[in-house]
């Protein structure tokens, strides 16, 4: 007797699996069978030719430090009816889910709608900071087909971006539409005879606002360096007055760079930014290295050596200062124009012996 209650309670195990696994299938398609195909041998065109919409709903914020952006992107697809079922999966993202999955078919044409909220990481050259551009990336990685199979057209249609993604980036302008940079294969594969994956890398140009920096920080450092030109106008013999002028904008532009600092990586090389606050501590170190001077060569006697020191300071300190900005920021801007200069790629290993 109990053998047949265990024969039963099998045959009840193995009907609800079955109807789970089958409401699993179910879920990963809701549209009509024409749409939900997934297999090679039972398309009827192929290639099957994908055509990829974007809309940007919104991002919420950027972030240089961290790497990412976060955001509400919405993806679609449209293709023949019959053929096969695109699914690439975004490959940067950090944290995301899926709103909206919705496909449908209409005059023999498959439409997809997958919305998708959450964090993608993105990589930033700042080097021309703070009148910098990037582009936020959305890297789509196809691993179920190849190119044979199915075929992403180059150009996005529908492309748009909600009011909403404009209002919320305050500090960020978005000056062209998204758009497809590449559509390549991989280039790793394990084994590597495997199926290369396919990307779809999708761009969203940003500038940056940098007129937020040019009077928030730019216009207070061009004052105390205002401020510091004024030391050339003490007289040599008062070095107090001279060096409490220079310390006091030496430490506020300190003070103006570590507060800019916090919000940027660390990266290897000099922004913009960082290129005129040198220039403004080397500018105010002269300037009070001149007030030393000229207090000693007061209190030697050689008082008319030190007015002709504060007679140069007054015509060359402030050539000095825009020259050395103007030449250094143009140094900046069209150093290392290739966006992968700053990358430091290590030596290949080598492969092992045994390895075939």
């Amino acid at each position: 007797m109990r053998s047949w209650w265990s024969v039963v309670l099998a045959l009840l195990v193995l009907l609800c699996g079955r109807t789970a696994l089958a409401g699993t299938a179910d879920d990963e398609c809701d549209g009509p069978p024409e749409c939900c195909v997934t297999a090679v041998a039972k398309a009827t065109t192929t290639p099957t030719r994908v055509r990829l919409g974007f809309r940007v709903m919104r991002i919420e914020k950027i972030t240089e430090q961290d790497g990412n952006y976060s955001g509400e992107l919405t993806l679609t697809y449209r293709w023949q009816a019959g053929g096969l079922r695109p699914d690439p999966q975004p490959r940067n993202a950090v944290d995301i889910a899926v709103s909206l999955d919705e496909t449908h078919l209409l005059d023999g044409q498959c439409y997809r709608e997958k919305r998708m909220i959450g964090t993608f990481q993105t990589w930033f050259r700042l080097r021309r900071f703070p009148f910098d551009q990037h582009n936020l990336r959305l890297n789509l990685e196809d691993r179920q087909y190849t190119p044979e199979q199915l075929v992403y057209e180059p150009e996005l249609w529908p492309n748009t971006i909600s009011v909403d993604a404009l209002r919320e980036l305050t500090a960020w302008e978005i000056p062209e539409m998204p758009h497809i940079a590449y559509i390549k294969v991989s280039t790793f594969a394990f084994p590597d005879h495997a199926q290369h994956p396919q990307l779809v890398l999708v761009h969203i140009p940003v500038i940056r606002h940098s007129w937020f920096y040019m009077t928030r920080f730019f216009v207070p450092l061009l004052l105390l360096v205002a401020i510091a030109y004024s030391i050339f106008w003490v007289k040599p013999e008062d070095l107090g007055s001279a060096a409490g002028i220079g310390i006091t904008c030496m430490l506020s532009i300190i003070a103006f760079q570590l507060a800019q600092a916090d919000t940027l990586p660390r990266v290897p090389y000099l922004t913009i930014a960082d290129r005129i606050y040198t220039i403004c501590y080397i500018l105010i170190a002269v300037a009070l290295g001149c007030a030393v001077l000229e207090a000693y060569w007061w209190r030697t006697g050689h008082e008319a050596r030190a007015e002709s020191v504060d007679r140069i300071g007054r015509k060359l300190f402030p050539l000095a200062f825009v020259a050395a900005c103007l030449i250094s920021s143009l140094i900046g801007w069209y150093a290392k124009v290739d966006q992968d200069a700053d990358v430091f790629v290590p030596p290949a290993p080598s492969k092992p012996a045994d390895e075939p």
